[in-house]
């Protein structure tokens, strides 16, 4: 199993440059289950990488001169980003686009997904039709603070990266919010932000997945171009754990400039407000708080509410009895 490690460390570049061929080396000569998978789908990700050079190619070539967007062309480009707040105007409607994976550290995009997203807005109820990887659902949602909680299960499942288990070839990925801004480019509208999920199998967060969507109907091609110049990656400003919490939760956020900063934790529908700092003074760096929590909290889920000056960050979590 060591011999296993060094060779995920080295195709992954986990400690070590990156090195696929040295990765192959030692995943060969080592005779574990776990690395026979593992070399199964490093040669399935060979061959999607090559189907996929091929598609783009071809896609290259039949994408008129307006639709794409040049390499070149991006540097310097102004990409407008709307500073009043989202509506649910903003969003209703048909929207088509890709879901962004990045890697666990947040540094690398592993995997580009087609999407498309119907919203349906009542007040500020949500009501969302998805197909995400060729998976259709629907899904109840609430808008609140500029963000899109959902409410009801929206799980999409996604075979894994890389697997040392044959048994487990796959990744439930359960939505938990959408974060989204507006921008514009190319006189252009989009829709881009943060997707915050879930793996209840492993109760972690799940890898930093970012999205950008375009009105459907909007003739532009959206390449890792145009992903790179609308998709700033931004680390979420806030961590949780345990999760899910019960009697205990601990709190990281980082301030970049000094701030007078309140914290709560509610409950998704307004309720069971705990304060977890009263306004106070902060300079900027990193803060980290551990706290008891009422037992007798009803369990579902719960936002942290972080106002910074006047920014406001979420982020949801489980509470578990």
């Amino acid at each position: 199993m060591a011999q296993h490690f060094l060779g995920i460390c080295y195709y992954l570049g986990y400690g070590v440059t990156a090195n696929e061929s040295k990765a192959l080396e030692i995943l060969l000569a080592n005779p574990t289950v776990n690395s026979r998978t593992l070399v199964t789908y490093i040669q399935a990700a060979q061959k999607e990488k090559n189907e996929a050079a091929v598609a783009e190619a071809m896609e290259a070539n039949t994408a008129s001169d307006s639709t794409h967007i040049e390499p070149e062309a991006i540097t310097g480009m102004n990409i407008e980003t709307y500073n009043e707040p989202l509506t649910t105007e903003d969003i209703t409607g048909e929207w088509t686009g890709k879901l962004v994976q990045y890697d666990w550290s947040g540094n690398s995009i592993v995997r580009i997904i087609p999407i498309s997203i119907d919203f349906k807005t009542n007040g500020n109820n949500v009501h969302i039709k998805t197909k995400i990887n060729n998976q259709k659902q629907e899904a109840t949602a609430l808008w609140q603070d500029g963000n899109i909680y959902v409410e009801s299960d929206l799980t999409v499942t996604l075979d894994k990266l890389y697997s040392s288990n044959p048994n487990e070839l796959t990744l439930d990925y359960t939505v938990f919010t959408l974060d989204l801004e507006k921008k514009e480019l190319l006189d252009n509208t989009y829709l881009t932000g943060i997707v915050d999920t879930f793996i209840n199998s492993w109760s972690e967060y799940g890898q930093p997945m970012r999205l950008i969507l375009k009105p459907k109907g909007v003739e532009a091609v959206i390449d890792e171009t145009m992903i790179t110049a609308l998709v700033a990656l931004e680390n979420k400003s806030i961590k949780l754990y345990p999760v899910p919490f019960n009697e205990q939760l601990t709190l990281q956020y980082q301030l970049k400039t000094e701030a007078n900063v309140y914290v709560e934790l509610i409950s998704l529908n307004g309720t069971n407000i705990t304060v977890i700092l009263p306004t106070i003074q902060q300079q900027a760096g990193d803060y980290t708080y551990t706290i008891p929590v009422n037992p007798t909290l009803p369990e579902g889920l719960y936002v942290v509410r972080i106002i910074a000056g006047n920014q406001l960050h979420t982020r949801l979590i489980i509470k578990d009895n």
